[in-house]
């Protein structure tokens, strides 16, 4: 799904670079396909392994740490997260202690305006209270795992 928002969204038809593995089982295989929009920075999508893949699927940062081994992340590097409103505070705390952190580098986390047209389209599960409870608690975990 990010793929194809990625080649719609930057009017990319096919990656410049592609690189993967397939082992034969979605949380132990990864890919990684860099875009090259003209007049801007690479745009790169990435599936990652799980850490844990006897357990579950990769997490945030399990893919925050495989993307920065990825692409050699440095002291310096400038990071943007972009996700939906409600993951914001989860997704940047996570990047923090992940990236940030461990990379010296600068992270910023925006969500995109679901009253944009083009985002009103794209599949967005109900934000019940359910969903917006277990998003608190995914912050209030990601801030005391960044905070220990």
């Amino acid at each position: 799904m990010l793929d194809a928002a990625v080649r719609r969204l930057f009017g990319v038809a096919a990656p410049a670079d592609e690189d993967g593995h397939d082992a034969g089982h979605p949380h132990h295989s990864w890919s990684s396909r860099t875009y090259r929009p003209p007049g801007l920075p690479p745009v790169r999508v990435l599936a990652a392994p799980s850490s844990e893949p006897e357990h579950r699927r990769a997490h945030t940062a399990d893919t925050q740490r495989f993307w920065a081994g990825h692409v050699r992340l440095s002291p310096g590097d400038e990071v943007l997260c972009v996700t939906a409103p409600i993951y914001v505070p989860f997704q940047h705390c996570d990047a923090l202690r992940t990236l940030a952190l461990p990379y010296g580098c600068g992270v910023e986390t925006v969500g995109v305006d679901p009253a944009l047209p083009d985002v009103a389209v794209l599949p967005e599960p109900t934000l019940t209270p359910g969903r917006y409870l277990q998003e608190i608690r995914s912050a209030i975990r990601s801030t005391r795992a960044l905070l220990a």
